[in-house]
């Protein structure tokens, strides 16, 4: 039988790996993507309970790892909340690949000739802002699949 000590960390640690799992199993399977609030916090949370259950056992060297695998789970969760805050802003994660996004549209001639033709920048604009709304509803539904 676990004292409660041995049993909290047992279980702590389980926890943590099972969070880690779905993340990681969710990302290969493409059901989850990287950029959402639900991969992140999946992995955040099994970083933090593995290196809690890591320190109860005295495992300097995972409790370590893991307390920086947190590190970067939390920049992962500010920097997705900070492009939801900025309007417009597409967020990369890869700084040496820039991420842009364009669309053409074209407009029938009548359209046209009451918008004064095409207007690329409002266009953009607007496709930038659809597709943002987009991540953020594919985030919703992510975190409401979870619960």
């Amino acid at each position: 039988m676990f004292a409660a000590p041995e049993l909290l960390a047992a279980v702590t640690g389980w926890a943590g790996a099972l969070s880690g799992l779905v993340a990681y199993g969710g990302l290969t399977a493409k059901r989850i993507s990287p950029d959402t609030l639900l991969y992140q916090g999946l992995t955040l949370g099994g970083a933090a309970l593995m290196g809690i259950s890591a320190t109860l056992y005295g495992a300097v060297p995972s409790a370590v790892v893991n307390a920086i695998w947190v590190v970067i789970g939390t920049y992962g969760v500010l920097a997705i909340v900070r492009a939801r805050r900025t309007a417009g802003a597409v967020v990369s994660f890869d700084a040496a690949v820039p991420l842009e996004l364009t669309a053409e549209v074209a407009l029938p001639d009548d359209d046209a000739a009451r918008a004064g033709g095409t207007q690329p920048d409002a266009v953009k604009a607007e496709t930038i802002a659809a597709e943002a709304a987009a991540l953020a509803d594919a985030d919703r539904t992510d975190i409401a699949l979870a619960a």
